[in-house]
């Protein structure tokens, strides 16, 4: 399988976690290629048997409005250029991890709005929305966690 990690990242957490998960299913064999957001042509996730979207969940400001709980500035940016592209994407096969401090109202809710759009761009989401709470604060259990979910997700990608 091909499998292509698009992420984004302020403090590289998110590509931390990418890499890692990368690691595992280069370990199954698979193909792996990893992109920062900022530096994909949204044209290229029709390439790729599986489209991982990873990202940080941030705050943004929009007409002087503080909004929390929101995409990393390159992954809505790319969802941006997805949207303004009309890209449709239907039975491409996606799955999504997040990253985000559960001390927020809004935890992790960058998985809850790449949900949105892969639904709107017609594309399949394999496996459950992985939600991180706290990366670099509790590394072991969060390494441990991204495993599990990347394993699973080896498993359900090549039944699916």
């Amino acid at each position: 399988m091909d499998v292509l990690f698009v992420y984004a990242t302020n403090s590289s957490g998110t590509r931390l976690a990418a890499e890692l998960a990368g690691s595992v299913l280069r370990a199954k064999k698979h193909a792996v290629t990893l992109k920062r957001a900022n530096g994909v042509d949204p044209k290229e996730l029709k390439k790729y048997d599986l489209v991982i979207l990873g990202s940080c969940t941030w705050e943004r400001f929009e007409n002087k409005q503080k909004l929390e709980g929101q995409l990393q500035q390159h992954m809505y940016e790319l969802q941006q250029k997805l949207y303004d592209q009309n890209l449709l994407l239907p039975g491409r096969k996606f799955a999504i991890f997040a990253l985000g401090d559960d001390s927020y109202t809004n935890f992790a809710a960058a998985a809850d709005h790449l949900v949105s759009l892969i639904s709107d761009l017609g594309g399949e989401i394999v496996g459950q929305p992985l939600k991180i709470n706290g990366w670099f604060f509790h590394p072991d259990e969060n390494e441990q966690k991204l495993r599990v979910w990347t394993e699973k997700l080896a498993t359900l990608s090549a039944r699916a």
